[in-house]
């Protein structure tokens, strides 16, 4: 993050500390301002289009938009890391 806001990108970090219950409302509240939320996540699903957290996330926001809390402005990115116990190191991103 210190070297990305360095270089003048305005980018931020939130850490979760407990996946389940996902505190969703939280997280819809914190993020919903932003223009995209990169998530990553350590554990791929299979079939699925991201991994555990990223699809929990969106469906937050899903449900979030449905009920008319948020708009639809927030993109939301999956990113996979650490697949097989490899460490994760920021040289690649």
């Amino acid at each position: 993050m210190d070297k990305l806001r360095e270089e003048g990108l305005l980018v931020g970090l939130l850490r979760l500390r407990v996946f389940r219950p996902l505190p969703a409302d939280e997280l819809v509240n914190a993020l919903q301002h932003l223009k995209v939320v990169g998530v990553l996540d350590r554990a791929a699903c299979p079939g699925s289009r991201g991994g555990p957290l990223f699809t929990d996330l969106k469906a937050a926001f899903y449900d979030a938009f449905s009920q008319g809390k948020v708009k639809p402005q927030t993109k939301i990115v999956s990113f996979l890391y650490g697949l097989g116990g490899r460490e994760f190191r920021p040289d690649p991103v």
